[in-house]
């Protein structure tokens, strides 16, 4: 090792190919292609399938995040395809997916009981059927109603008006999930 600024520099490391990071370019070029397609942890997985070894996934976030900060620089000498369309269109949807548990969905899918209610109007209904179910079972220290995983999606593409005046497409679309 040889000290530099306070900082230390390997010349092995340097010579074999191995960022101040650890990993290989090979290894930063194929982890960051899988952690753009599937999640960190799914990345982990895959990557230690076909290698018998993978970084950690918070390696990766960090990996990836180290990655990113070139990218406005790289986005911005980038050129514009030159058949691109003249309307870009830029979709961004977020939800939680669903993570009911078996006997959760079971509750929901039984027959409905009847209940009795004087008016058959809905706030005198809703009050009945508070009343009939009894209390609800206290839930334990990190146990929620709500807990989905985020997941978000954007879609990216331009459209291109036509000579017959409507716009064609999508051109050149692009996914992105998280």
């Amino acid at each position: 090792m040889i000290c530099k600024d306070g900082r230390g520099f390997y010349p092995v490391d340097a010579r074999i190919g191995l960022t101040g990071d650890g990993f290989t370019p090979l290894v930063m070029s194929l982890a960051t292609r899988l952690a753009t397609r599937v999640s960190f942890s799914a990345s982990v997985w895959l990557f230690r399938c076909f290698y018998g070894w993978s970084p950690s996934s918070e390696a990766l976030q960090h990996l990836i995040m180290g990655m990113g900060k070139d990218s406005v620089a790289s986005m911005e000498h980038a050129q514009a395809p030159t058949d691109d369309g003249d309307i870009l269109v830029i979709e961004v949807d977020g939800k939680a997916t669903p993570t009911a548990t078996e006997a959760e969905l079971d509750k929901r899918r039984g027959k409905r009981r009847k209940t009795p209610h004087a008016c058959g109007c809905a706030r005198h209904r809703g009050q009945a059927k508070r009343a009939c179910r009894g209390k609800k079972k206290r839930r334990k220290p990190g146990d929620k109603s709500k807990n989905g995983r985020s997941i978000t999606l954007v879609v990216m593409y331009t459209l291109k008006r036509g000579d017959d005046g409507r716009l064609h497409g999508p051109i050149h679309k692009r996914v992105w999930g998280s």
